[in-house]
């Protein structure tokens, strides 16, 4: 009898007749909140800071109230006081942040200066994900969709999740995300939103080439929308399948931002997984003219455990900067 050979396209057949058994079996299993309880160290760390670095709790209390309690209140305004300095009386002039007070009129921070929205891109490409099979890739991504998720849940920022391969879908939107206020509840105040369903989803999309573009562009029409500081997070392994198509927009958005106020600007914060350091690099720190574009960066998150510092310093720098 003729002998087979196993070429690579007898191969592929056997996968795809496997994953019709498979493929609704493979991760069927996820639970968000036991991955929740799984990932509270690294959230924990995130939120409150370790090792003598501010977490993100600390960080975005400085953007919204000037300080790092935001209960604190000026003291009200004395009679007598006249908006001058005493020279006759120089050591009552304070000028510690934490106890200072310039007599006279108070000026509001304009709101939006408190404010935040971010749009966080999840890539479900073929390189990431394997359908009827795990992935380290995919495990990665979903830990980080986790982590993500619950600090912006916790920190009552409200923010919305695309996932994109050749196509994009809108998870969850940002009407899903509305606070009555932005007091951060307790730990024992806060209760876990199950979110297997996005995981579901993510895993049972098409996993084609990856297409970031028109998911940006859609974050950023959704973006227009919002108030306050906007942020795009990109979690992906850096293999665009059409860079040079990125590189314009990023381009786009740099040249947008140039006409406008330093704290409306749009910002790109790419987070990579795998290994593919050249190809991340070139697709979100990309040379223009010589010159490197300061409306995007990335970061690979080479491990789980180095995830709270690299979110932590990106959402620092991003803050101080705007």
């Amino acid at each position: 009898p003729p002998q087979t050979h196993w070429t690579g396209g007898v191969i592929q057949k056997f996968r795809r007749l496997g994953r019709r058994s498979h493929a609704t079996t493979v991760y069927e299993d996820f639970n968000y909140v036991e991955a929740v309880r799984r990932l509270q160290p690294q959230i924990d760390v995130i939120l409150h800071g370790g090792s003598g670095r501010d977490g993100l709790i600390a960080i975005l209390n400085r953007r919204r109230f000037g300080t790092l309690d935001p209960f604190r209140r000026p003291r009200r305004r004395r009679r007598g006081d006249s908006g001058d300095i005493d020279a006759d009386h120089p050591e009552n002039l304070r000028l510690a942040p934490a106890v200072a007070f310039l007599k006279g009129r108070r000026q509001t921070r304009d709101d939006s200066q408190k404010d935040f929205a971010h749009a966080i891109l999840l890539d479900v490409s073929g390189s990431i994900v394997q359908s009827g099979y795990r992935s380290r890739k995919f495990d990665q991504l979903i830990d980080t969709f986790v982590v993500f998720c619950e600090i912006h849940q916790r920190l009552k920022l409200p923010f919305e999740l695309i996932v994109f391969s050749d196509k994009f879908t809108v998870a969850r939107r940002f009407d899903e995300s509305r606070y009555d206020n932005l007091a951060i509840a307790p730990n024992s105040a806060y209760v876990v939103r199950d979110l297997t369903y996005v995981v579901l989803e993510m895993y049972r999309a098409e996993h084609g080439e990856t297409h970031e573009t028109p998911a940006l562009d859609r974050a950023i029409g959704d973006l227009a929308l919002e108030r306050g500081l906007k942020t795009i997070f990109v979690v992906t392994d850096g293999i665009s399948s059409d860079r040079s198509l990125l590189t314009d927009r990023l381009v786009e958005i740099e040249h947008r931002n140039a006409y406008l106020p330093q704290r409306e600007r749009l910002m790109v914060l790419a987070f990579g997984l795998g290994l593919a350091e050249d190809e991340f690099n070139l697709s979100y720190s990309p040379d223009v003219d010589g010159q490197t574009i300061q409306c995007s960066s990335g970061r690979l998150v080479p491990n789980l455990e180095a995830l709270p510092t690299i979110v932590c310093d990106a959402v620092d720098h991003r803050i101080r900067t705007a």
